[in-house]
């Protein structure tokens, strides 16, 4: 690995595996910047100038050799807090970045036997304009030597420059909504792009292969919705169950066109849900609002009948003040619901008559006990604690009490949901505006990586079938987003 030492003046390799760290001494340097390797395994690097007078410089010089004074192929250019560099056309030319007062990308003459006057070309978009303040991170697609892709710190947006010889054709946003973005790189395949928020401490992933507008990882499905909270994927994989607490309605959505089909009416304010074995039924929890019979609200399952969408209620309680999620545990006799301000769980036995509905007894204490998702062993299952901003396994009943709760993920900001991948090495962790996947199975504890940013109001999550993509309800403004994960 090659390090640039911008205050050092100084380029440091680094065996990865040794860990032994060699300077490349003898490069005459003012203040390195970039570097991007060439197909022949050499490297470019971007020296900023140390005055106007000086001019920047790009050297070209062998990794291997930390002897190599370095080769300067153009010379008194204008990279004034020169940062990211990519070569364009092999041989030929390169874009830099520079983050000066007027934030600019720079297409550079790195040919020394082509002699061009001016060496370099401050790019603008088709009107002539630079909508850049201080662009970064720079990478380019392996096969194109027309078109780049740069990150703009300032304003959190990562563009897409298009280009033909040395005029631009267009210079759009893919995405926006970043926090300081600055380094920038293509995954394989080259249809994501990963980008490091130093804002945020966050490592992004943006769709590119069905990117039109941005956001690109995010596709509004449905719309028109009355603040959509849980939400299934049911057995068929071609639709989805949402309830709708405003309405009180749980409804089927086509997971080809978005299409919306009222199947219930009259739930009482609904926000968990879980799909019983066979697909016919549905447990609903909720809150019944206290009315003439009843003086104080009380938490309450329901069971639905999809296809003829009527309902029943199965347990009501005044114990159960906010249920959140409900699942059903293996088995299916049973059931387990989050309450986000009793701060606890409650078992629902739904064989016992009546059926009965008891606080779980944990070895950690919840604050907000909110998401729920059982791990494929089903004997653990993820908790997402909002308020304490932590990701929790919890040991399913029948457990030896308390039923013992241990971190897997702490520090994340207002985590709601959570969804586990396929494998079940991964999962999918809704936050207060963002989606990330966090490793919670293996030695990598505790990995993480944001996939998209600037949800809205985000409510539940569910991963749909083949696992590339996401679905997420949100309440500004209600509707279903569906989220590209690979």
């Amino acid at each position: 690995m090659l390090v640039s030492e911008w205050g050092d003046q100084r380029v440091t390799r680094i065996d990865l595996t040794s860990g032994t760290a060699t300077r490349f001494q003898t490069m005459p340097l003012s203040k390195p910047a970039g570097m991007t390797l060439e197909s022949s395994g050499l490297v470019l690097l971007a020296d900023e100038a140390v005055d106007s007078a000086a001019g920047g410089k790009i050297f070209r010089f062998s990794p291997a050799t930390a002897d190599d004074g370095g080769t300067v192929l153009a010379s008194g250019l204008s990279l004034a807090r020169a940062r990211g560099i990519t070569v364009l056309n092999e041989g030929y030319t390169a874009l830099v970045t520079a983050g000066d007062p007027f934030g600019k990308l720079v297409m550079v003459n790195i040919n020394p036997a082509i002699h061009s006057a001016p060496n370099e070309i401050a790019v603008l978009d088709s009107r002539g304009q630079n909508p850049l303040v201080r662009p970064v991170g720079i990478a380019k697609p392996t096969m194109s030597t027309t078109t780049a892709l740069l990150a703009d710190e300032s304003l959190g947006k990562v563009f897409n420059v298009d280009l033909i010889g040395s005029m631009p054709v267009t210079i759009h946003e893919l995405a926006s909504g970043l926090r300081k973005p600055r380094g920038i790189a293509l995954e394989p395949g080259e249809g994501t792009l990963l980008v490091a928020e130093a804002g945020s401490d966050d490592l992004t992933r943006i769709a590119l292969s069905t990117c039109v507008t941005p956001p690109c990882a995010k596709t509004r499905l449905a719309s028109g919705l009355s603040k959509p909270l849980a939400l299934l994927v049911e057995s068929g994989e071609r639709t989805a169950l949402v309830v709708e607490q405003n309405t009180g309605e749980v409804s089927r959505v086509n997971l080809a066109d978005g299409r919306v089909t009222t199947l219930a009416e009259g739930l009482h304010r609904p926000s968990g849900l879980a799909i019983e074995s066979g697909g016919s039924t549905a447990l609903v929890a909720g809150v019944r609002p206290r009315d003439q019979q009843n003086s104080i609200d009380k938490g309450i399952v329901e069971r639905v009948h999809l296809d003829t969408g009527t309902h029943e209620s199965l347990v009501e309680t005044p114990d159960m003040t906010a249920p959140s999620a409900i699942v059903l545990l293996p088995g299916g006799t049973r059931a387990l619901v989050t309450d986000l301000l009793a701060a606890t769980l409650f078992v629902v036995d739904l064989q016992a008559q009546p059926r009965t509905l008891a606080p779980l007894e944990t070895s950690q204490r919840f604050a907000q006990p909110n998401g729920l998702a059982v791990e494929p062993d089903g004997k653990t299952a993820l908790v997402t604690d909002t308020a304490a901003g932590t990701l929790l396994r919890l040991t399913l009943p029948p457990c030896a009490a308390p039923c013992p709760v241990t971190p897997v993920r702490n520090g994340l900001q207002s985590p709601i949901d959570v969804a586990i991948e396929a494998g079940g090495a991964t999962a999918l962790v809704l936050l207060e505006q963002d989606l990330i996947r966090v490793v919670i199975a293996g030695p990598q504890l505790p990995t993480s990586a944001t996939i998209t940013t600037g949800l809205k109001n985000p409510r539940r999550l569910a991963i749909e079938p083949g696992g590339r993509t996401a679905l997420i309800t949100e309440t500004t403004p209600d509707g279903i987003r569906r989220i590209k994960l690979k």
